[in-house]
């Protein structure tokens, strides 16, 4: 049974053909410019990552996420391991 298997796999390999690297067309760049500007920007982005904390004698890695909104305002947030909010540092564009 796996004679047959494996002959089949061969034939199967053997039987394809081979595809060329795939080229890209170029496009000029005032083109590429246009495209980009046509969409919508995103007004806000938001980000989730972990920050490792050194204490010297104790290590930590907690989770932490930032908003990003323009044109100043942006607000990070590091929380404990069950979800609540640790420290949070925000601004609303002309101070902390």
């Amino acid at each position: 049974m796996s004679r047959c298997w494996l002959l089949l796999i061969g034939l199967m390999w053997g039987c394809m053909t081979a595809r060329g690297p795939l080229i890209p067309t170029s496009m000029d760049p005032d083109v590429v410019v246009a495209l980009a500007r046509s969409r919508p920007m995103p007004q806000s982005l938001q980000g989730k990552f972990t920050v490792h904390i050194d204490l010297g004698d104790k290590n930590y890695t907690v989770p932490a996420a930032i908003l990003l909104d323009q044109p100043d305002r942006f607000r990070f947030e590091l929380y404990t391991p069950f979800g609540t909010p640790l420290a949070t540092v925000t601004s609303d564009g002309t101070a902390l």
